[in-house]
């Protein structure tokens, strides 16, 4: 009987919109999984911008007679794509403790029964 008390707790909980648990103050439900992808495209827009704007750079000061701006064009990419890398791997690493929370969950769920 306890696990379908257990399981109706969990249907509740996972059928509440983003709004009640945004305004959740127990913090029995998490926004952050449900936020996640936007945030990656977020993060994404942030750095193709910032490449860009290194790549503008770069030709602007090329045109003034510095070829070293060109320098700038490579940096853009590789930094575009490290950001991209370590905001991924932060990402992850941020689900994988909502993952073990929910696992951690079960667990107990299944030594209460």
């Amino acid at each position: 009987m306890n696990t379908d008390s257990n399981q109706t707790q969990t249907i509740q909980t996972a059928g509440k919109s983003f709004l009640q648990s945004l305004f959740d103050l127990s913090f029995s439900q998490f926004i952050t999984p449900k936020l996640i992808k936007v945030i990656y495209v977020v993060f994404i827009v942030i750095f193709a911008i910032y490449g860009l704007i290194l790549i503008g750079v770069g030709f602007v000061a090329a045109a003034n007679g510095r070829p070293a701006g060109l320098l700038l064009i490579p940096v853009a990419v590789i930094v575009f794509f490290v950001g991209i890398i370590l905001t991924r791997v932060w990402l992850e690493l941020v689900m994988v403790f909502f993952s073990m929370l929910d696992r951690l969950k079960s667990i107990d769920a299944k030594t209460k029964s």
